[in-house]
């Protein structure tokens, strides 16, 4: 089964880093986002990754990650650059 996967990324301020004409639906709501992907699921292990070109120079701070697939959030995280 294939899956889309959408990538939303905040910089240090809380600003969604995204073109504003990209949107997907998730968790009942019209989202933009950073960059998507599809993968090919198999529940086998797999390890993915997706690529992402920041638009803007990165800054110092903390950066939050969130991942969504089939309508949900799957994970999020927090990368401090400094």
């Amino acid at each position: 089964d294939y899956h889309k996967i959408y990538l939303r990324v905040f910089d240090p301020a809380g600003n969604l880093i995204a073109n504003e004409n990209d949107m997907f639906e998730a968790d009942g709501q019209d989202m933009q986002y950073s960059t998507s992907t599809s993968i090919s699921y198999n529940d086998d292990n797999t390890s993915y990754s997706m690529n992402w070109i920041n638009p803007n120079e990165f800054i110092k701070g903390t950066y939050s990650i969130i991942l969504y697939s089939d309508g949900y959030t799957m994970g999020r995280s927090d990368i401090e650059l400094r």
